[in-house]
């Protein structure tokens, strides 16, 4: 949830207040805000499976399971190419906005990425150990 918070926070100076095409029910048009919250929940996404698989005893370890570990490493670097826009074909297949190149924002959301990733193994680290 901080992790949302906080990107929303760091593309509110880049959002055009009282923007016609941001309309709740309307049509979709890539904007900077619903670009942030797809890479963002992408991100989380992954995580998730990433954090969450049990290996051992239950199943072979995620290291060894190679097809959802090169799934999961492919969509992860495919994601950060995206917030880096190396890649600006692969951002438009996926109708998102170029990132704003200006000052830090571009790694200040790498950032929040790679915390989040780091904040959610952590916790499940923790959790694991308290079972």
């Amino acid at each position: 949830l901080s992790s949302l918070l906080y990107v929303l926070e760091l593309c509110s100076d880049h959002m055009v207040k009282d923007d016609p095409l941001m309309v709740p029910d309307g049509d979709f048009h890539p904007n900077i805000l619903n670009s942030i919250v797809f890479i963002l929940s992408a991100w989380m996404q992954l995580n998730t499976f990433a954090v969450n698989y049990c290996g051992r005893p239950f199943t072979q370890p995620l290291l060894d399971n190679k097809p959802l570990w090169y799934t999961l490493l492919g969509s992860w670097v495919a994601l950060v190419l995206v917030s880096l826009d190396v890649i600006p074909p692969l951002r438009s297949i996926l109708q998102l906005v170029p990132l704003p190149a200006t000052g830090a924002f571009r790694f200040k959301l790498l950032a929040v990425l790679f915390a989040n990733l780091g904040g959610a193994w952590a916790i499940e680290q923790v959790a694991r150990w308290a079972q």
